[in-house]
């Protein structure tokens, strides 16, 4: 892989200037020149200069991510300008010395350019020489030295990767590293640990000759079950392109299957811990079984048909939960429960029956008028009464009235509020309102019927009607008029 190579900073430096003097409305100060910049500000190579020869860049330095090239940038003029882009002796090296060549950039920056990619897990030493000399005839005076390394080696991916389950005790797993290992030295710096105390040997091998990144790990005999798997890289794992080890521990936990269990039978529950009526009740394995094995060992108790829906998934598909379709009436008592013989797809079978105790809440409060939408056409429904719906209620306010074509206009207008529509429909001339108390036992609908032909009476049966009906505080909204 060709690496790009960056720009050094001195000729950063002279773009940056130059994408200036291109700003819309710039214009160039008509000064004669007297010295020249570098980065740090100190004054480079000009005649009456006080700053003392010496380097003003140089990198990387410390720990790096894949560095390209190695920069020094003086104060001073190097070598003539004529002789800009000629390779001469550079007044540096680098220890330990990698295959490259140093290349001048102007008169006063150089760069090391290595010919591959440098060896990572490396640390190398920069020196400029105590007697490196400008162009002026200054001499630095003492060595500059700094130091960089390249990454050490590290754990890329693992696979399985962390967090994985349902594991076969004949798991295998391979390692992929961000450069190059010596399977040997992984064997040496590894270790898989069974439930955080017991160790598990195993051997490395190269599945991919032509990836040196790559490694396997074959554990020599089966993994125990229902079990945490560690797979740990000592801080010590050292890569094979530089002496520099990995600095940090990295570590990776899957987990084998263990014995099929019923891990819950349960339900959509209220507010008072209760399951909603009507509501949703599920069923969570420990491992996936076929989803045609699962409904046969489901039953509900006391018994409630069980309507599984039929070509929305395949029978023989692998599922560890299930929504199970039953509706269960307000304030009952029942079982759910999952029959012993269930086999699992690794061939395991529940040893004895799950049974899971729960209790459905009593109905929601609510009244609903007996229509859907909110016009209809009278001879098109059956009779000539309009039930109101009302369980669980104490008591709601009924409005029913006669409306021409100007009161059935304003209470629709209201859309903005159902309180505004509310109090419209109570404003109609000749509005009943009423406040019903249903009575009646508990999760049981009272019914209370409109008479339309009554309502109609004065116009002979033709016209609309408005039928409205609330429920008293706390409001939880109020049903469609």
């Amino acid at each position: 892989m060709v690496r790009p190579r960056p720009k050094s900073p001195l000729l950063l430096l002279l773009g940056v200037v130059a994408v200036a003097a291109c700003l819309p409305g710039a214009r160039a100060p008509n000064v004669p020149p007297q010295r020249t910049l570098e980065l740090s500000g100190a004054e480079v190579g000009g005649k009456g200069s006080t700053a003392p020869f010496g380097v003003v860049f140089a990198g990387p330095k410390g720990k790096t991510v894949d560095p390209t090239e190695v920069t020094i940038v003086w104060n001073r003029p190097m070598r003539p300008l004529e002789l800009a882009g000629e390779e001469s002796a550079p007044p540096a090296r680098i220890e330990p010395a990698p295959k490259g060549a140093w290349r001048w950039l102007g008169t006063s920056a150089l760069a090391f350019v290595p010919e591959k990619a440098l060896p990572r897990a490396t640390a190398f030493k920069v020196t400029v020489p105590a007697a490196t000399k400008a162009l002026d005839g200054s001499t630095l005076g003492k060595d500059y030295v700094f130091d960089f390394s390249t990454p050490g080696p590290h754990v890329a991916h693992v696979t399985p990767g962390d967090g994985s389950s349902h594991l076969t005790p004949k798991q295998t797993f391979e390692v992929r590293f961000n450069q190059p290992v010596d399977p040997k030295e992984v064997a040496r710096a590894t270790k898989i640990v069974a439930n955080e105390k017991t160790n598990v040997p195993f051997t490395v091998e190269r599945p991919k000759p032509d990836v040196p990144m790559l490694v396997k790990l074959v554990p020599r005999g089966p993994l125990p079950l229902d079990s945490k798997i560690d797979i740990v890289v000592d801080a010590t794992m050292k890569g094979t392109e530089g002496p520099l080890p990995s600095g940090e521990e990295h570590r990776t936990r899957v987990e084998t299957f263990g014995p099929i269990a019923v891990r819950e039978a349960s339900c959509s529950r209220t507010d008072k811990g209760l399951c909603h009526p009507h509501g949703s009740v599920s069923i969570g394995l420990s491992n996936r079984v076929s989803l045609k094995d699962l409904r046969a060992h489901v039953r509900v108790e006391p018994p409630l048909p069980i309507k599984w829906p039929k070509g929305f998934r395949s029978e023989d598909d692998k599922v560890d939960w299930t929504h199970v379709p039953v509706d269960v009436p307000p304030a009952t008592s029942f079982r759910v429960i999952v029959t012993a013989g269930l086999k699992d797809e690794f061939g395991q079978v529940l040893a004895r029956d799950h049974v899971a105790s729960l209790t459905t809440d009593d109905e929601s409060p609510n009244v609903t008028i007996g229509l859907a939408g909110e016009v209809f056409e009278a001879a098109k429904a059956k009779g000539r009464e309009v039930p109101v719906a009302a369980v669980n209620v104490p008591a709601y306010e009924l409005v029913t009235a006669a409306a021409d074509e100007a009161g059935v206009m304003k209470v629709r207008a209201m859309r903005r509020s159902m309180d505004e529509r509310w109090a419209a429909a109570k404003g109609l001339p000749g509005a009943k309102i009423e406040d019903v108390r249903p009575g009646g036992p508990r999760n049981v609908n009272a019914f209370r019927n409109v008479s339309v032909d009554a309502l109609l009476a004065a116009s002979k049966g033709r016209g609309a009607i408005v039928v409205g009906a609330s429920r008293p505080p706390p409001r939880a909204g109020r049903s469609p008029i």
